[in-house]
């Protein structure tokens, strides 16, 4: 309104538009003003709405159009034309539902969530490690909650306010990572222990399975056996024949009749 007072005595004779926010819900004020006290004037209205708001979230445009500019990615209030008496001021108030609020239910979660992790960790030796990060992420959720619920502050200050809350969010779902790092390895023996365990129970199968493995290798040494005797037994048999044929072409028997010795030949008649 300081705006509007000053370029109407200040002389200004073009028409212009003047924004705020109302107190209480999220309404947007647009002001067109024609400052000339001698003739009608037109102006259009093209008024860019926070980055946050989609046309979903507003509940009375004032009888503005909703269009999207794409170069910029925002929305904006659009309206050609607007004419206006010689000094006329005409109100335009886009009334938009209050989306610049973390919702209870997340702050609630994440508190819950510190609180489950840093009680677990009591025992531990990151105890205090998880007490000092558990009690700043209670400060930083508890900051987010007073100063989004905060009715003194302007509807600008309040969508500042969320935009910061955001950024906060952030860091505490970073710290709460963080600290389930921690809860990883407390929450049993120190890792080469564990490894050890792992080890030893993989080395030691169940009764049953021990019984079987005996067993399969019985049989298998069984068979195993079998098959050596059984190539043993043809080898023996192989070679006691192979003996027995030598000795035979080397020592071949009479034929029945004949004598064996050679007589020497009789002396020739004188």
């Amino acid at each position: 309104m300081v705006d509007i007072m000053e370029k109407k005595l200040g002389g200004a004779d073009d028409p212009f538009i003047a924004t705020s926010l109302s107190p209480g819900s999220v309404v947007f004020r647009l002001a067109v003003v024609n400052p000339s006290k001698a003739k009608k004037q037109k102006i259009e209205i093209k008024n860019y709405l926070p980055q946050e708001v989609k046309p979903k979230d507003v509940i009375d445009s004032a009888g503005l159009d909703i269009e999207y500019d794409q170069e910029k990615s925002l929305y904006y209030a659009y309206k050609p034309n607007v004419e206006l008496a010689p000094g006329e001021i005409k109100v335009f108030k886009i009334e938009v539902e209050d989306i610049w609020l973390l919702p209870d239910a997340e702050l609630s979660a994440l508190k819950s969530q510190t609180d489950d992790i840093v009680k677990r960790l009591e025992n531990t030796t990151y105890a205090l490690q998880a007490k000092t990060a558990g009690e700043n992420i209670y400060r930083r959720l508890d900051e987010i909650k007073n100063t989004q619920s905060d009715e003194a502050v302007s509807r600008s200050q309040h969508i500042g306010i969320y935009r910061q809350n955001l950024e906060t969010i952030q860091s505490v779902k970073k710290d709460i990572a963080e600290l389930e790092k921690l809860l990883r390895p407390s929450t049993g023996p120190d890792a080469p222990e564990v490894l050890e365990k792992a080890k030893l129970k993989m080395a030691l199968p169940s009764a049953t399975t021990t019984w079987l493995i005996i067993i399969i290798i019985i049989i298998f040494l069984g068979m195993l056996a079998a098959v050596f005797f059984f190539v043993l037994q043809g080898q023996i048999r192989s070679s006691h024949n192979a003996l027995k044929e030598a000795k035979e072409s080397a020592f071949p028997k009479a034929e029945p009749g004949k004598s064996s010795v050679q007589k020497p030949p009789s002396e020739e008649k004188k």
